[in-house]
Order: structure tokens, then C-alpha cells, then sequence
């Protein structure tokens, strides 16, 4: 075999036993293995609940610490609030901005609870992990607290052949998250709702005496904290030039 060849072989057996080293290395990357959706809706009034969760091979000979950040309106910067290290001990930061106090918790492995949230906990809020090599791993996400639903005008009258529309809102809610009902004889049949922003429109055209009866919005931000309400049509049937009667929706 030639000094050439000899060269090769060493070359890629360094190459070799360098990807062994890494691979090695890399299974025990400190990681997310679970992360809250970006972003998360939480009703005012009740926890909000971010869940994380993370994967390392060795805890104690690996894992440094667990942190939980926020950003906070008296300070006007992010700040630290809970550190769990490695061993298991969490620590609350002694100097924890007023609006956070005996309101943020730790459960599980790695979630982050803050308790009965209004809607100036419309915040970062950010994990951060790291190992004892000083390697970090950090997710970043974005709490909105949401609103009730309301639609307006509660009740409408309108003649047969006109239009009317009703308008649902929920503070903080996307658009999308708007879902329109008919409630007719406590049956629901889905409609097509239009776009808004924090709001939704539905317009009923061409009225008729079928028409009467409720329109149920739903906007669902989080599809576990549902918030519903409700609009009522009545329908107002010419019976001459000058004289209309309320139809209570049957022929």
C-alpha cells in the first residue's frame, strides 16, 4: 500500500471516529421535547398553563438548571422568576415584580402556571434551559389572554326581503376562531361567518319568515375555554301597506 493511500485511510478513519465523538455527544443535547403553542390563549380568569417538557440522558451529571421568565410592566424588562436547578430545588427570585407574586407556580417538569390572568398578562413569557457546559436552549412564547363573547345588537327586527347583521366580539380573539350558528327549534346548523379583526359579521340576506329565531356565535382562541353568545332575530311579516305583525318563525 502506498503513502498515498496511507494518507487517505487516516484521513477518513479522523473523519470516522470524529462523527463517533459527536454522535455520542449529541445524544445527550439538553432539548425540548415539548413546547406550548405560539401563541396561547387563556380566558381572563382563569391559570394560564404552559406546558414544556424536555429530554437529557443524565440529569444530575448533565442537567445545570430550569428557568422561567416573564416580561414585567413596573419593571419594563424581562425578568427571571422561578430557577429550578438541576438537583430539583426551585428557587422563586426574592425580588419578583409585584404582578407576578404568589401568582407564578411550577408543576410537572418543566410547565409554568401563572394564576387568574388578565389581560395585562398579555406577555412573553420564555423557558430557558441549560446544562452545566453552559449550553442553552430557550423558547419563547407569547401569552394572550382573551375575552366573552358578545354579540350586538342582542335582539334585531327586520322586515322580510332586507338584510340585518350581527357582529360578534371577543377581545384578543383571532378572526379565524369565530364560528357562526343558527339555533332554530333547538337545532344547531353551522353558517359561514365573515372575517374581522377581534370580531366577526354575519349578514342575513334576503329575510324571511324562516329566518327568526337565534344565531349563536362561538369564538374559541383555546379550544378547551370556549366562550359562546347569542343574538335573536325577529321577523317583521307586512300584512298591508302600513301594517306588519311579528312572526315567531312558522309559516
Amino acid at each position: 500500500m502506498g503513502f498515498a493511500n496511507s494518507v487517505r485511510i487516516h484521513r477518513v478513519c479522523r473523519v470516522f471516529i470524529g462523527l463517533l465523538f459527536f454522535i455520542s455527544h449529541a445524544e445527550g443535547v439538553l432539548t425540548f421535547t415539548k413546547l406550548p403553542s405560539n401563541p396561547v390563549y387563556f380566558m381572563a380568569g382563569t391559570d394560564a398553563i404552559l406546558e414544556w417538557d424536555y429530554s437529557v440522558d443524565n440529569k444530575t451529571a448533565e442537567f445545570g438548571e430550569t428557568s422561567w421568565w416573564a416580561y414585567s410592566r413596573t419593571a419594563a424588562k424581562t425578568v427571571k422568576l422561578m430557577l429550578e436547578s438541576g438537583d430539583g430545588i426551585l428557587k422563586y427570585n426574592p425580588a419578583m415584580p409585584t404582578e407576578f407574586r404568589e401568582r407564578v407556580f411550577k408543576k410537572g417538569k418543566a410547565t409554568f402556571v401563572l394564576k387568574s390572568v388578565t389581560f395585562e398578562d398579555t406577555i412573553k413569557v420564555r423557558c430557558k434551559l441549560e446544562d452545566k457546559s453552559g449550553n442553552t436552549e430557550d423558547s419563547i412564547i407569547s401569552l394572550v389572554v382573551t375575552g366573552p363573547a358578545f354579540v350586538h345588537p342582542a335582539v334585531q327586527v327586520a322586515e322580510v326581503g332586507t338584510s340585518t347583521t350581527f357582529t360578534c366580539s371577543a377581545v384578543n380573539v383571532p378572526s379565524q376562531s369565530f364560528t357562526w350558528y343558527t339555533n332554530f327549534y333547538g337545532q344547531n346548523e353551522l353558517l359561514i361567518n365573515s372575517s374581522g379583526s377581534g370580531s366577526s359579521e354575519l349578514t342575513i340576506k334576503g329575510v324571511s319568515v324562516s329566518s327568526t329565531g337565534y344565531y349563536v356565535c362561538h369564538a374559541t382562541a383555546n379550544v378547551d375555554q370556549p366562550t359562546t353568545a347569542t343574538g335573536y332575530l325577529q321577523v317583521l311579516v307586512q300584512l298591508s301597506d302600513t301594517k306588519y305583525k311579528l312572526n315567531n318563525g312558522k309559516s
